[in-house]
């Protein structure tokens, strides 16, 4: 009797990762290739090639792997910022329109300063899709006219793949958290009329796990697939790559250290962050659970100071002379605090704060103030933390599993354990993204039957980081003032700056 097998795909921004998962969760091949960034117009990207590369990276594994006749069922994931807009042929009429393109900014900051209030309470999140699509229906609308539906990159994929009509054009329920247009599992009819999107050319919404067409005819014969291959509805990336840390039970934690700095805490409970807008709800792909996560630009603003303040164009060049000596330098960088809000900050959307030191005197060295940069986003993990304990009356967790390319650095582990008094964990695994696809695929095909109970046997710790008690009790008092000075001063501040920014 031969094994099963299930093929995991991460459709990620600038990589396409393709895994073949068995019941154990045990990876039995796995490549990788560049994802095409074929521009179009008004910064879209080319969704059709991000397509065919899909297509030619399964035909590559399974040719490559021999595993192909013992693929049971296919998972995909994907960036759960930005928009597609199909006709009634499935043609791009929008082609994929990334959350790094900025041409939504303008409808956003006018849709929360009306209806932030009502749309944070209805959705729990923030609407950079629905921004989007606001774009482009007032400022592209012979465009906008020709569109019948508004899918997910990971949706158009999956789509394409079985052949779906439009009519039945869907969406995963974990991407829904960048969409800010839904409630209960469905399209907010109060938040879709304040912003003048009709329902009618959302798509259905399905659930993770849901089996949602096998793949067609077309797809089969140039992936290699079997015609038939179940495909399930698929998951946003963020929330695989959580699921794949095994984040999964009430208090449970992990950082995504990566250009993005990404602190999700699981929650049971379905809570709303309606005071400070910081924590975004999102759903989890399996059943009565949530994610509240918080949202920064961690590896960037790392990369800005290696770039512009140690004037360096090698960072491999520099930083283990930094890293050597913010080392040797105590906790709190010699009473200095970084606010390491360059752009803003994303959770909440707030485009008028900038970065700032707060402290800086002739004794700071440039060490000094790599410290402070790594500790700001500690201080801001310690805000995160402060906000889901007030909102779940529950505890936290007393350890962190850390992903990303930012977790090989041991000092900025050992900084965040301290600050948050849980010890940084990291895994074995690199493979969070499509592990945690596999997982939800692997649930959808009965052949893992409680991801909650189950999970942990699935991973192997590497590396534990341990909490420093002294170091933890210096590092509250700066974590405090932290919080203090950004809710009471640093925005103040920049108030001020509004008409120069």
């Amino acid at each position: 009797m031969r094994e099963k097998y299930v093929l995991s795909i991460d459709i990620g921004t600038t990589g396409l990762k393709f895994g073949i998962y068995n019941a154990e969760g045990r990876c039995l091949y796995f490549s990788r290739k560049d994802t095409p960034l074929k521009n179009c117009f008004s910064g879209t990207v080319d969704v059709d090639a991000i397509y065919c590369a899909v297509l030619e990276g399964i035909g590559d594994v399974v040719r490559q792997s021999g595993l192909g006749e013992s693929i049971e069922l296919v998972g995909i994931d994907g960036q759960m910022g930005g928009i597609c807009g199909i006709d009634e042929q499935w043609k791009p009429v929008i082609h994929f329109d990334p959350p790094i393109n900025n041409n939504f900014k303008p409808q956003m900051r006018d849709a929360l300063s009306k209806y932030g209030d009502v749309i944070v309470e209805e959705t729990g999140s923030i609407p950079i899709n629905g921004a989007k699509i606001v774009y482009w229906k007032k400022e592209h609308p012979d465009i906008f006219k020709k569109v019948k539906k508004i899918v997910s990159l990971a949706g158009y994929v999956v789509a394409k793949l079985i052949g779906t009509p439009w009519e039945e054009a869907f969406i995963d329920r974990t991407t829904l958290y960048l969409f800010g247009l839904a409630k209960g599992g469905d399209w907010s009819k109060n938040v879709c009329e304040l912003l003048g999107i009709q329902k009618n050319v959302l798509p259905c919404i399905k659930a993770s796990t849901q089996i949602v067409g096998g793949v067609g005819k077309a797809a089969g014969r140039v992936s290699g697939l079997r015609e038939g291959t179940p495909l399930i509805a698929g998951t946003g990336d963020t929330a695989s790559s959580i699921l794949g840390a095994g984040v999964v039970a009430e208090g449970d934690a992990v950082d995504i250290a990566g250009t993005c700095s990404v602190f999700g805490i699981c929650t049971a409970k379905d809570v709303i962050d309606r005071e400070h807008r910081a924590l975004l709800r999102m759903e989890a792909p399996i059943p009565d659970t949530y994610y509240l996560v918080g949202i920064g630009f961690g590896g960037e603003v790392h990369r800005w100071f290696l770039h512009n303040v140690c004037r360096c164009e090698d960072e491999s060049a520099v930083y283990e002379d930094l890293t050597s000596g913010a080392q040797r330098l105590q906790a709190g960088s010699n009473n200095l605090l970084f606010f390491p809000f360059l752009g803003g900050t994303f959770t909440p959307p707030n485009e008028r704060v900038r970065g700032t030191w707060v402290g800086l005197d002739w004794d700071h060295t440039v060490y000094h103030m790599y410290r402070s940069v790594l500790e700001s986003f500690a201080y801001e993990y310690y805000y995160y933390r402060g906000i889901y304990s007030r909102l779940s009356h529950s505890p936290f967790c007393r350890s962190v599993r850390v992903t990303g390319s930012g977790k090989k650095n041991h000092l900025w582990n050992r900084i965040k354990s301290d600050v948050l008094g849980a010890d940084y964990v990291l895994l074995k695994r690199d493979d969070h993204e499509n592990f945690g696809t596999a997982l939800v695929a692997l649930y959808a095909a009965g052949m893992v039957s409680n991801l909650q109970t189950e999970l942990e046997e699935y991973f192997e710790i590497d590396t534990r980081f341990t909490v420093d008690e002294k170091n933890r009790q210096v590092y509250k008092q700066f974590a405090d003032t932290y919080v203090a000075c950004k809710s009471e001063c640093v925005e103040a501040i920049y108030e001020h700056f509004t008409g120069l920014l």
